[in-house]
């Protein structure tokens, strides 16, 4: 189709600024006396005047409608190779914010049906290859889909999430209390010390801070945005890390406003946490107060007895989620912490809440559908 709307974009467009030429200099006496056919489209502006917006009408027109017919085949394209209708709905919000233009999101498509293509050639081309390779290529391919069709609205940045978290999950004054160390705070975000056994002398220990459980590093260091300067400021000034992530990369601000991933924290503990991993530390680490072992030349954390099954739950689903590779010894000791701290009342609470802001539950605690989410322009994603 696009073969018929280019001669009808050309030609309209050309018929436009004709008839608004001879509209602009019918009004000039000097070049009436001088040219007879103005004379004789002397009083005839008006006419001009609606050739003018007619051609121009119809040449807006037809680039829209070429606009559309290069979406509507993006998107069939992309169905082809196998990403679910909905999410094509949710991709599009994404990138385009609701309100963009068809060419800004055709743009997007392109890129997106490139990066479907070059992952399926990969895939074809893995006959005779090991298996160990094999499933690291369908592994990048699910991690494409999904970025296509996840079945769930998140926040859309991280400031909102943490809103969503502070108003709506832990609004009520009873529920208002730190994750690993159950201490009390306030809706200023203040710790009240005696609530809990932990050393306000840490810096940043008296102020709660939203903690992922998960590092968001994690998600991140094998993102292109993350790992190279492919972002741009005003000025031209070329940047990647987590701000160029969070702008530009829907996989990785997926994981990072995942609420099921976000828990209020002392920061000094959360600080100190930095992006190390979940796993065993035992009387050789530094205990941080309520029984919060880090053990930092090895990088990980071990948190207290009391949460060992909730840290447990978090970190399968977005192993589940978010391809987080987790070694077998990691899996076996989270089992164990699953199984020894079972799920308890405001673990599943909890749950409950984030299902209907966020539309899908943590397995791990309750096995609950995805809602049918009604996408627009303001949803999370």
């Amino acid at each position: 189709m696009e073969h018929i709307y280019n001669p009808l974009i050309y030609f309209f467009s050309f018929a436009a600024s004709v008839s608004g030429l001879l509209l602009g200099i019918t009004f000039t006496k000097v070049q009436r006396k001088k040219y007879q056919f103005l004379r004789l489209l002397d009083g005839k502006q008006f006419v001009l005047a609606i050739v003018t917006i007619i051609s121009l009408g119809v040449s807006q027109g037809s680039g829209y409608l070429k606009e559309q017919t290069k979406l509507e085949a993006g998107i069939n394209e992309l169905k082809s190779l196998g990403a679910y209708e909905s999410a094509i709905s949710d991709l599009l919000l994404k990138f385009g914010k609701g309100n963009a233009s068809s060419k800004n999101i055709n743009a997007v498509l392109g890129e997106v049906i490139e990066e479907y293509k070059a992952i399926q050639a990969q895939l074809s081309a893995l006959q005779n290859v090991s298996e160990k390779d094999r499933n690291k290529a369908t592994n990048a391919l699910n991690a494409l889909k999904f970025e296509a069709a996840n079945g769930f609205i998140v926040a859309s940045t991280f400031a909102e999430a943490k809103r969503m978290l502070d108003k709506k999950i832990f609004r009520d004054k009873e529920n208002r209390k730190t994750f690993y160390c159950n201490c009390t705070f306030s809706q200023n975000k203040s710790i009240d010390p005696d609530s809990c056994n932990i050393d306000r002398s840490v810096h940043r220990n008296a102020r709660v801070e939203w903690d992922h459980i998960v590092p968001i590093s994690w998600i991140g260091v094998g993102r292109k945005c993350w790992s190279k300067q492919i972002c741009e400021t005003g000025s031209g000034q070329k940047f990647g890390g987590r701000r160029c992530c969070s702008e530009i990369d829907p996989y990785y601000n997926q994981a990072q406003n995942d609420l099921h991933n976000i828990w209020p924290s002392a920061g000094g503990i959360n600080a100190i946490k930095s992006n190390f991993e979940v796993n065993y530390v035992g009387k050789s680490g530094l205990d941080l107060g309520c029984g919060f072992l880090v053990e930092k030349s090895a990088f990980r954390f071990e948190p207290p007895d009391e949460v060992k099954g909730d840290v447990a739950r978090v970190v399968f689903y977005m192993a589940d989620t978010y391809q987080v590779p987790l070694s077998f010894h990691q899996k076996r000791l989270l089992l164990r912490w699953s199984d020894e701290d079972p799920v308890g009342d405001w673990e599943r609470k909890r749950n409950i809440l984030i299902y209907n802001l966020q539309g899908n539950s943590n397995p791990y605690i309750e096995k609950l559908p995805n809602k049918k989410i009604q996408l627009t322009g303001k949803s999370g994603n």
